[in-house]
């Protein structure tokens, strides 16, 4: 038992001694190096399209996907709470704008007073 029990101690010890010696100083090439004129450069300006630019009724061509995409937007319950919420905001909004009607108004009627 002594015996198993030194091997295994003694081959896991050389694993591990030997995962400490990786290989040799890594050292970069010199044509790897970015070049200033090449950092954040337009490398290719010919091809302009990108998936962002596309629709995503044109990107997808199965009529059977379109139609559960369409049916995903409109019974969409996250989105309908967001346009609702958006409509509150516009409401709190114009709500908050016309305490200054009041003062327009006083102003158009007695204009001596922005003379004082």
């Amino acid at each position: 038992m002594n015996k198993k029990l030194n091997l295994l101690l003694f081959v896991l010890f050389s694993v591990a001694l030997q995962s400490c010696f990786v290989g040799k100083k890594y050292r970069r090439d010199a044509t790897q190096l970015v070049q200033p004129d090449m950092f954040r450069a337009e490398l290719n300006q010919k091809d302009s399209g990108s998936i962002a630019n596309i629709g995503w009724s044109d990107f997808f061509k199965d009529t059977f996907l379109i139609k559960y995409i369409d049916i995903a937007l409109s019974e969409n319950l996250d989105l309908k709470i967001a346009v609702e919420r958006i409509k509150t905001s516009q409401a709190y909004y114009q709500q908050a704008k016309s305490q200054f009607f009041h003062r327009l108004l006083f102003l158009q009627k007695f204009p001596i007073i922005l003379s004082l």
